[in-house]
C-alpha cells in the first residue's frame, strides 16, 4: 500500500511540474530584470485558475537576503483599446505581492500583472500596473523572456520589474 501511495503522489507531482510555466522579464529596450515568474494552471475550477510566484531570489533585499512573492490570477489579458499603454496581451491576469516581498514590510502598494504565456523578444508579453494606496497609478511593460536570470548564463542588469515606466494619473 505504501508503494501505491507513493506512486500516485509522485505522479501528481509530475503532473503539477509539467504544467508549471516560467519566463522572465525583459523592459521594453531587452534589459533583463532580476525577478520571473513561475507559473501553474491549477485545474478543477469554473475559470481558469493560475497560481505561482514572482521568484526574486536573483535579486538582493536587504542585507543580501532574498524573498519570493506569490501570485494568483485568472486567465484573460487587456485589449489594446483596454491597456493604458496601448498593446494587446492575452494570457493570465495576476495579483503578485511583490513590493511588500522585496521591501520585507506592509508598503500598500498593489500590483497586478498582465502576462502572455509564451515568450517573444519582438511582442510586448507583460504589463504591471500599480496603485499605491490609491494615491497613484503608474505602469511598466516589456518582453515575456525565455531568458532566466541565473540560468544558463542569463544575467538581470536590472532590478525588480516594479519600476514604473510610466505614470499615468493621479486619483
Amino acid at each position: 500500500m505504501k508503494l501505491n501511495s507513493c506512486v500516485v503522489i509522485l505522479l501528481a507531482l509530475g503532473c503539477s511540474f509539467a504544467a508549471a510555466q516560467t519566463f522572465g522579464f525583459e523592459s521594453a529596450d531587452h534589459a533583463l530584470y532580476c525577478n520571473y515568474e513561475q507559473l501553474s494552471h491549477a485545474s478543477g475550477f469554473g475559470a481558469d485558475v493560475w497560481t505561482g510566484i514572482d521568484n526574486l531570489s536573483m535579486c538582493t533585499g536587504r542585507g543580501g537576503s532574498t524573498y519570493t512573492a506569490t501570485l494568483v490570477g485568472v486567465s484573460g489579458g487587456l485589449t489594446k483599446a483596454q491597456n493604458p499603454l496601448d498593446f494587446r496581451v492575452k494570457g493570465v491576469v495576476l495579483a503578485d505581492y511583490i513590493y511588500d516581498a522585496f521591501s520585507g514590510v506592509y508598503t500598500g502598494a498593489q500590483y497586478l500583472v498582465v502576462s502572455a504565456l509564451a515568450c517573444s523578444s519582438k511582442k510586448y508579453g507583460w504589463v504591471g500596473l500599480t496603485t499605491i494606496s490609491g494615491l497613484s497609478f503608474s505602469a511598466n511593460y516589456g518582453y515575456l523572456s525565455c531568458q532566466i536570470p541565473g540560468v544558463r548564463g542569463a544575467v538581470a542588469t536590472r532590478g525588480p520589474s516594479i519600476g514604473y515606466t510610466k505614470v499615468l494619473g493621479r486619483e
